[in-house]
């Protein structure tokens, strides 16, 4: 069964958001260039968290799906995963970590944007979900570290 691509912006300082009402102004013009790119190639609806979908404007050509766990607040993460394999799921931290610990996540896309939060909802606590080793290690035209991670079976 193919799985979601997790795709997680991660500041220089290890931080993945500012906290729970994050807008992600920080990430800046470079990250919100490979998210486009990488979203705008999928023909599935992006997979997000309800309080991130409250917060999130529309996305041009792109459909967005609340994650949630109440069903008239959105779809559950299990249910979204079978009807949109291949989808990404871009967050925020609590989905993500549920996705992760479901078994549901094939990549994670970390994009190591340069920006220092200095404080905020930190990446570590997903970190051991991930294979010690990257599958891929790059960067793109617009100056974003992108580091692939598969994900542990059985985490």
């Amino acid at each position: 069964m193919k799985k979601l691509n997790l795709l997680m912006a991660v500041s220089f300082d290890g931080f993945a958001a500012r906290g729970p009402e994050d807008n992600m102004n920080w990430t800046g013009y470079e990250d919100k260039a490979l998210f486009k790119a990488l979203t705008m190639s999928s023909p599935h609806p992006l997979l997000v968290g309800r309080r991130t979908f409250e917060q999130m404007p529309k996305l041009e050509g792109r459909e967005l799906v609340p994650i949630s766990r109440n069903p008239e607040l959105g779809m559950s993460l299990e249910r979204a995963a079978e009807l949109y394999p291949g989808a990404w799921l871009i967050g925020g931290m609590e989905v993500a970590r549920a996705a992760l610990q479901a078994g549901l996540v094939g990549l994670v896309y970390q994009s190591r944007v340069p920006a220092k939060l200095k404080e905020g909802i930190p990446w570590r606590p997903l970190e051991k979900f991930l294979q010690k080793q990257t599958k891929t290690d790059f960067w793109i035209d617009t100056g974003v570290h992108v580091r692939v991670h598969g994900v542990n079976r059985g985490s």
